[in-house]
């Protein structure tokens, strides 16, 4: 009796175990733990072409659909591709539309529209649009226009950036004219209006709106928490001058990943038959994405020029880059203070010298890693009233800049540089000799997160 009660008990306990695992293995099959061909993506792109790049926008979307009519099943369940396109043909008038991209043909979704690009209440409803009819385990926006970085002139219309570069017969690559800046290029073709604001992104010709810096945290912060649900977006700007401290640093919470241009870009922008071609055969990461999208910009760029740069920040830590401008920025006002013989002003301006330090077409960008790397190297240079006073500033000077670089590795996850930019790091910041453009007290990072406007100031009046 004993012996048939145990079998009983022994039977029962062993249909448990068995549906216990067979459970187990369902949830975990269900699970994040997922092969990298679960993981899906949906590409947003913001296209702003009521200007003169709208040539490029078609030739940007053929790129698109020729690598999707390459998609096999299981490629289509990977990447969903959803453009919201703003466009004004000569004669004809403004046009807001929305496609998906099929493997067979672009699905136009809706009815026309006439959006302003400019408006951030569009970008957020393109974004709450394509969320809501594609959803993916990962979202990327691309923001396709022209772009100025944190200083926003007052002018009337976007200036096509193609202009700024020549062909080079001898090298038969195309070069950037650097005899005059971006913004004083900009401005100078423009007359302009007192009452107009400024710009920074996705330019609307029609509506003479734009994205302003704040404007575009405000329209991602309201995608995070309204459609995103605190899931953070991964953001390319094919657009130029944008990878820059000032314009990454407020984004940081609403993005994973930014990757941009610390240089001025041709009007092609990015070749997409490189950018989307691994979603043929695989699935890749946002991390991994980053990475492989300035590997293609180096492919598609590096046989044609050698101006120009692209990177791909990961904003998980971006908050130690913050810190450290701002301590560095502390430093070198007290050493401005205190320094003797003018030597910590020589000393930044050696180190930023363009002629030392790595700028762009606009020359009030620098870039903030070769900037640290040459004071690291001048800082015996520094001089204060006292030696202590002298050997305790050189001491904390160094220690903000190494952490500083060490930050910046961390945080530049992948980079491409053509040979004439080839000491950037991957991101820049303002700094002029002269004068503080009006535009960039509006600056948060510069003005509230950090002393670097204060900094400015500074190094400009001593």
């Amino acid at each position: 009796m004993l012996t048939v009660v145990f079998r009983t008990k022994l039977a029962h306990y062993f249909i448990l175990l068995t549906i216990f695992i067979q459970s187990f293995h369902h949830t975990l099959a269900n699970t994040s733990l997922k092969s990298p061909l679960e993981h899906s993506t949906t590409a947003i792109f913001y296209m702003a072409a009521d200007n003169d790049l709208y040539p490029f926008s078609e030739r940007n979307i053929r790129q698109i659909r020729a690598v999707i009519a390459k998609f096999d099943e299981q490629a289509k369940k990977r990447l969903k591709i959803a453009i919201h396109i703003d466009m004004h043909r000569p004669g004809q008038p403004k046009i807001t539309r929305r496609y998906y991209v099929d493997k067979q043909q672009l699905v136009q979704i809706g009815k026309d529209m006439s959006m302003d690009s400019g408006d951030p209440q569009t970008l957020i409803d393109c974004c709450r649009w394509a969320i809501e009819s594609y959803p993916a385990d990962n979202y990327v926006l691309f923001l396709w226009n022209h772009g100025l970085g944190i200083i926003e002139p007052p002018i009337k219309h976007a200036i096509n950036p193609s202009q700024l570069f020549k062909f080079n017969a001898t090298t038969r690559l195309v070069e950037l004219n650097r005899s005059v800046g971006f913004l004083d290029y900009i401005t100078s073709t423009d007359k302009p209006s007192q009452s107009l604001q400024k710009r920074s992104i996705c330019f609307d010709d029609t509506t003479g709106n734009y994205l302003t810096n704040q404007k575009l945290k405000f329209a991602l912060e309201t995608v995070y928490h309204r459609y995103l649900h605190k899931k953070k977006i991964t953001i390319c700007c094919d657009a130029c001058l944008m990878a820059m401290i000032e314009v990454i640093s407020p984004l940081k919470d609403y993005v994973d990943y930014f990757i941009s241009s610390q240089e001025v870009e041709l009007g092609m922008g990015y070749d997409y038959t490189h950018v989307f071609t691994p979603f043929i055969t695989t699935s890749l990461d946002k991390r991994a994405f980053a990475t492989h999208v300035v590997s293609s910009y180096q492919q598609a760029y590096n046989k044609i020029t050698q101006d120009y740069t692209q990177s791909a920040i990961d904003l998980s830590h971006f908050s130690v880059i913050d810190t450290k401008v701002d301590q560095l920025a502390r430093l070198l006002i007290e050493g401005l203070q205190k320094q003797k013989n003018r030597s910590v002003k020589e000393t930044i301006r050696l180190s930023k010298h363009k002629n030392l330090c790595t700028n762009f077409d606009e020359p009030t960008y620098i870039d903030y890693g070769h900037f640290a790397a040459n004071m690291l190297l001048n800082i015996g240079r520094c001089e204060l009233k006292t030696q202590s006073e002298t050997l305790h500033f050189r001491q904390q000077v160094t220690t903000v800049l190494q952490q500083t670089l060490e930050a910046i590795r961390s945080s530049v996850i992948a980079n491409a540089t053509g040979k004439n930019l080839a000491q950037a790091q991957g991101l820049s910041i303002y700094f002029p000799e002269n004068h503080i453009h009006t535009s960039y007290r509006q600056s948060v990072f510069a003005t509230e997160q950090t002393q670097w406007y204060n900094f400015l100031t500074h190094y400009l009046t001593h």
